[in-house]
């Protein structure tokens, strides 16, 4: 594969990229709130429309059977638009859906049916959409449309191409579950009863060691043949199931009453929300940063407001833990404070621990599938979107936060291509459904087209390595990293500036202009 073309389409992050049936035009959605369809063949823009969604579009669909003209979108506002692009956004030719409490994060249609889609989100609600029944609904945490409540986020979906029916959801309890739609429905289609997490599910898979763990699945795909399902996971790696096999259910994974499996890893370091220091082809871990004499001026302040939090954050809990009465906190405004959110913490951990038991209960029957296959080198950690895919029966696709595409061979694991394809992060990759060819996006504001032009294979193994290498270490920086807006900072900063020095006046700094 070379890089064809590079497609300048919009003015922010591309969260989705998405082939019509032909493969004649692409769909994309952005963090500048546009929808564009391109015709990559010819570098044209077919049609741009800018729509109601008031921030970063995650998703969006062409409509199956409506000659490209409808499609629908999903955004981090929680809304979802039914459009004709054709005609533009307005009352006439868009139904909303605000139906969500939180964000959306994937669209789903389904084949061949131009009426009803399906959507998940933050909420922990799959919903079903049926513009017949319902050609909008603008109440926010509506229950007409829940097809399951799974009562944790749902971050991505997919569905069996040969037996629609069969649901694939993946949810922040690191479980990928299967449902049959055919025992579901919704109180808009006239079922009276909301589907719960257990109603339905035949399948859930959950890599061993992430049993009683809370890792994301930013990606969901079937196999061409729906006999396997293809799961990447943050902070992980990619992991191969087949849905009809069980070997998995005797397989035992950290007690849930193992105290220090459900303790939370303390936070040993801060990100600001929009620093991307960490991505693309350039990034190196801490360890080699530091080796080579880089600067840690930048990243100082930061990191003692980390070592801080977390130092209060043991402190709480312990104080809250132990029977000691008389101990004196360093910080005595703060641990009151603490306590009440460490509090709060456990109860939100008994809650769900009660809820496990309850769906434990309910789903013994479902099948439980073992690992098949382990896709590791690539680092997915950084963004909500991280796509992995199948390419014909031989490849397994992964975007990464290093900027690059990896493909690897999917009987074996190994690696056999890497191509750089983003300055920070490749967050969508979707294959042709007919050529050899590939359509990929991220952090930059733009889509890339690759074919296959290079006259001889261009695989650089030992530089694949290093990249292979640095990933790992960087995985492991960043697992306990939390991001944060830089008005947390600044409250944090205001914080620290009034209980270090209570006797001052709030125009008073502790820390000398060095420290910053």
């Amino acid at each position: 594969l070379k890089l064809e073309t590079t497609l300048d389409v919009h003015e922010g992050s591309v969260n989705s990229v998405c082939w019509n049936e032909t493969g004649e035009y692409i769909l994309s959605g952005s963090d500048d709130g546009s929808l564009v369809v391109t015709n990559p063949h010819h570098r044209t823009v077919k049609t741009m429309v800018k729509l109601g969604h008031r921030s970063s579009i995650h998703s969006a669909k062409f409509m199956p059977q409506t000659g490209d003209q409808i499609v629908i979108s999903a955004a981090a506002d929680g809304k979802i638009f039914y459009t004709n692009i054709t005609k533009g956004p307005s009352a006439a030719t868009q139904y909303q859906y605000h139906c969500h409490n939180g964000a959306a994060y994937k669209i789903l249609t389904v084949p061949n049916d131009p009426h009803s889609f399906l959507s998940c989100g933050e909420d922990g609600t799959i919903r079903w959409f049926d513009v017949r029944i319902s050609p909008s609904c603008r109440q926010n945490n509506c229950k007409q449309d829940i097809l399951i409540d799974c009562r944790r986020a749902v971050t991505s979906m997919a569905i069996s191409p040969l037996e629609p029916f069969y649901l694939a959801a993946g949810c922040s309890d690191s479980s990928v579950r299967i449902y049959d739609r055919r025992m579901l429905g919704t109180l808009a289609t006239g079922i009276n009863q909301l589907g719960s997490g257990a109603l339905g599910m035949c399948v859930r898979f959950v890599p061993i060691h992430l049993i009683n763990k809370f890792s994301r699945i930013t990606s969901l795909c079937y196999s061409g043949d729906g006999r396997q399902v293809l799961a990447s996971y943050s902070s992980d790696y990619l992991y191969l199931f087949d849905p009809r096999d069980d070997t998995a259910r005797e397989l035992k994974g950290p007690s849930q009453h193992n105290k220090s499996e459900q303790r939370q890893p303390p936070v040993k370091r801060l990100r600001l929300r929009g620093d991307w220091s960490d991505t693309g082809p350039l990034a190196r871990p801490e360890s080699e940063r530091w080796r080579h004499g880089e600067s840690q001026s930048e990243t100082s302040l930061l990191q003692r407001i980390s070592d801080m939090m977390s130092r209060w954050f043991e402190e709480a809990s312990e104080a809250r833990n132990s029977s000691r009465t008389h101990s004196q906190p360093m910080f005595r405004g703060t641990l009151p404070i603490l306590r009440s959110a460490v509090a709060h913490i456990q109860e939100i951990f008994r809650r769900r621990k009660e809820r496990r038991e309850l769906e434990e209960s309910e789903a013994r029957q479902v099948r439980k599938p073992a690992v098949h296959m382990v896709y590791k080198g690539h680092r997915n950690s950084r963004t909500m979107t991280k796509e992995s895919c199948f390419w014909g029966d031989q490849f397994v696709l992964s975007g990464s936060d290093c900027g690059h595409i990896f493909i690897w061979d999917r009987s074996s694991g190994q690696h056999v291509m890497l191509l750089e394809a983003d300055k920070h992060v490749v967050n969508c990759l979707q294959p042709h459904p007919y050529e050899p060819i590939l359509a990929t996006s991220g952090i930059d504001y733009n889509i890339k087209i690759w074919s296959p032009l290079e006259e001889v294979p261009s695989f650089d193994r030992k530089l694949a390595e290093e990249v292979i290498c640095r990933n790992e270490l960087m995985l492991e920086e960043t697992r306990n990293t939390i991001t944060v807006p830089a008005s947390f900072m600044l409250r944090m900063l205001a914080s620290l500036n009034h209980t270090l020095t209570p006797g001052r006046s709030d125009g008073s700094g502790a820390e000398t202009e060095d420290d910053h």
